[in-house]
């Protein structure tokens, strides 16, 4: 993978990150993303599970595996979204969402 060249470098804050672009600045991570809730409201619409493999398509009909009481409260996600199991954030389940789930369609 080839990268941009910028004219002129600065040490970063991060010792492993090495040199980062002169122009680069810091942000808090709250500027950086919108944070959203869509929650279903009722069941019935697929479900997704985000998993240390990524986000999946999850069984919820055959019983294996962790399954929820209600999963009306779960939050519909689009293609390129963030999004992380806020039960789990100690094991890192995060990923960006291929799929498109929301209460009008599903891609």
């Amino acid at each position: 993978m080839k990268f941009k060249t910028y004219p002129s470098y600065k040490g970063s804050v991060v010792e492993w990150l090495g040199e980062v672009p002169e122009e680069w600045g810091i942000k808090k991570i709250k500027y950086l993303f919108e944070i959203r809730k869509r929650i279903a409201g009722k069941e019935g619409y697929p479900v997704l599970s985000i998993t240390q493999r990524g986000i999946k398509v999850k069984d919820t009909i055959s019983g294996e595996g962790q399954l929820a009481m209600d999963y009306s409260k779960y939050q519909f996600v689009e293609i390129g979204d963030f999004a992380m199991n806020h039960m789990d954030l100690l094991t890192g389940y995060v990923d960006l969402s291929r799929f498109y789930f929301n209460r009008y369609k599903v891609h």
